[in-house]
């Protein structure tokens, strides 16, 4: 679901504007084993790659094949792109529970 905040309204009460955007996507876990980089999930990472271009950001500029990433005028973007805590402490807190 995506949120917007600072909310305007048109002259017939449509919503014409926001200030804020909040959004949650969310990838399944597929990790391969990767003799170079270890347990790795490569289309999770392309697909952060590539979404955070299109917001104006060049993740990682070493990667191939080379971003186009321009900033947007209208918008700034603040990104939080993270691991869920189920796969960060899963195997910690399944611990404490059993």
């Amino acid at each position: 679901k995506t949120m917007v905040g600072g909310l305007a309204s048109s002259g017939t009460w449509e919503y014409a504007s926001g200030k804020h955007i909040a959004g949650f996507w969310a990838l399944e876990k597929m990790e391969l084993y990767c003799p170079k980089e270890g347990r790795t999930d490569p289309i999770a990472d392309e697909w952060e790659r590539q979404v955070l271009c299109l917001m104006g950001v060049d993740a990682d500029p070493r990667a191939e094949p080379k971003l186009d990433c321009p900033e947007n005028e209208l918008l700034k973007f603040s990104g939080l792109f993270q691991r869920s805590l189920g796969d960060e402490f899963g195997n910690a807190i399944r611990g404490d529970i059993s």
